[in-house]
């Protein structure tokens, strides 16, 4: 049973509104950048569910989980348990030729393109992971768990190289077609149960309640103000930012297409942006609107908790980041086919 599926992270989606509204192009060559690694991390994850689909012993998989044990924040791409182990699998979606430089810690990646990346060692990475969960499995009452690690390449295109490899580097790292016979070597080596499979999936519970997801400040983040952005309301037909607030909706000056919830995408780029507080004047600036009637009735319309008096009202986007960016996909679909 997988507990959680791999998914658009929040940061990859407050990344992909800013790069949809970035106005320099030099700037949104280096978002672009961010959203590359980003997207590089899903689809390794995405990569697993099929190996792990095949397992034939019960288990509960958890998939991109953030914990915080006494302040310190570690992350696992995907999380396997079952009664007798717990697996961590670090998958990694690398291209071109990457070098496994042991003696340095690192990893050298050479993209198709000749651009050279440096990047930490992941086999000492799921190792730290490893000593975490421990740690955090013992505070959590499961400390007879076993727990063991591996390092999954998941682009059959990467060409893999070890430099003086160490015998855990040897055992850790294996490309993808070799994980589910892994699955099958751990399988075989555990072969006491420690827990119930009840147990296995009240852990795996509790392990959901603890994921801590990454939600950045953007801006400070990648270093981006306000100014670095498009304001206004996007037209879907003519894909740029020029819908105007006309007779209780809004209407393309181009195209003459209406719509009477255009704003709403707009407010929510607003709230990964931005954050959650918005006032008359920030909703007026935003969207292009000149009348604080005509904001304030949009604001109210929109149920809004608020926050603060008068001139310091504040009104709380209260959006879920999970349940309420659908119209993000549309966006994805275009950028890919080269809009």
């Amino acid at each position: 049973m997988i507990l959680k599926q791999p998914k658009f992270s929040i940061y990859q989606k407050m990344l992909e509104c800013a790069d949809f509204r970035m106005k320099d192009l030099s700037k949104r060559s280096y978002v672009d950048g961010l959203l590359y690694n980003e997207r590089s991390g899903l689809l390794g994850e995405e990569s697993l569910l099929f190996p792990i689909s095949k397992i034939d012993f019960p288990f509960v998989a958890l998939c991109n989980l953030r914990l915080i044990l006494k302040g310190v924040v570690f992350q696992m791409d995907t999380i396997l348990l079952s009664p007798r182990f717990a697996l961590i699998i670090e998958a990694k979606h690398y291209t071109g030729q990457v070098w496994f430089e042991c003696d340095f810690d690192q990893v050298r990646q050479v993209r198709p393109g000749g651009e050279e990346r440096i990047y930490d060692d992941p086999v000492l990475q799921v190792e730290e992971q490893k000593y975490l969960l421990e740690l955090w499995l013992q505070l959590n009452g499961y400390e007879n768990l076993p727990v063991e690690t591996v390092v999954v390449m998941t682009n059959p295109n990467a060409q893999l190289k070890l430099q003086k490899p160490s015998e855990l580097h040897k055992k850790k790292v294996i490309t993808l077609p070799r994980l589910s016979k892994r699955f099958r070597e751990i399988s075989d080596y555990f072969d006491e149960e420690f827990y119930s499979m009840d147990q296995v999936r009240s852990l795996g519970e509790s392990l959901l309640r603890a994921d801590r997801p990454y939600c950045p400040n953007i801006l400070e983040r990648t270093k981006l103000s306000s100014d670095d952005f498009k304001r206004g309301v996007w037209c879907v037909n003519c894909k740029d930012f020029c819908m105007k607030r006309a007779r209780l909706s809004w209407e393309c000056d181009r195209c003459g297409l209406r719509d009477r919830n255009a704003h709403l995408p707009a407010l929510k780029d607003y709230y990964l942006l931005f954050g959650e507080e918005i006032s008359n004047s920030q909703l007026r600036w935003w969207l292009g609107l000149e009348s604080s009637d005509v904001a304030g009735y949009l604001l109210k319309k929109l149920n809004l908790k608020k926050r603060g008096r008068g001139r310091s009202l504040k009104h709380l986007l209260g959006f879920d980041y999970y349940k309420d960016f659908d119209y993000m996909d549309a966006r994805r679909h275009e950028k890919d086919r080269g809009y």
